[in-house]
């Protein structure tokens, strides 16, 4: 072995972070990184020569292309959302050997991102919606005490507000619902599946 193949294989078995692995033509795992190990629980002994859609049911037939966010299957029946990219290996001639693929999972950026965004909705609905609240109740009070027409535009303008305080508890709501998770191409396999796969 050179030193450069030894240099690569110690970079890419370090990287434990991201799943690093090599597929056959035909979809087979043909390499499987320390850090492929981490997230799927499947050690190279388990996955090497089995198909790539033991651990991705949707990747059935895989086509190098940017990185899409799907669902992984864990060798223990449990999955993770993750962006997951292709890329096409071919040799110095250009004929084709497989793909690499890489993993990186998103469970923790989507829990940020919902952290994030419950964070916003919490401000909203403390501050504007309930200073909004309390605008259009003043104004209800002022028009009951003005005469007409002045009277008509008080209570129009209440009626804005109570409109726009609607659409920001509606906001709120979205804002602090649970992110829709990656699942494009249908549901993963069950458990059973996965394991028998």
């Amino acid at each position: 072995m050179h030193a450069d193949d030894r240099t690569y294989r110690l970079l890419v078995q370090g990287l434990t972070e991201y799943g690093i692995c090599l597929l056959d033509p035909d979809g087979k795992v043909l390499s499987w990184n320390s850090g492929a190990e981490r997230l799927t629980g499947y050690p190279p002994g388990d996955i090497v020569g089995r198909p790539f859609s033991v651990c991705a049911p949707w990747a059935e037939r895989i086509e190098a292309g940017p990185e899409a966010a799907d669902w992984i299957v864990r060798k223990d029946g449990t999955r993770f959302a993750a962006a997951v990219a292709f890329t096409a290996v071919t040799d110095e001639r250009g004929a084709p050997h497989g793909f690499g693929v890489l993993i990186r999972e998103l469970t923790g950026e989507r829990r940020t991102r919902e952290t994030e965004r419950r964070a916003i909705a919490d401000e909203l609905h403390d501050d504007p919606v309930q200073t909004m609240v309390a605008t259009g109740m003043r104004l209800q009070l002022l028009a009951g005490r003005i005469p007409e027409p002045d009277r008509a535009q008080v209570l129009e303008l209440g009626a804005a507000v109570q409109d726009a305080v609607q659409r920001l508890r509606a906001l709120v709501a979205r804002l602090r619902a649970p992110l829709p998770e990656p699942d494009p191409l249908g549901e993963v396999a069950s458990e059973g599946e996965c394991a028998d796969a």
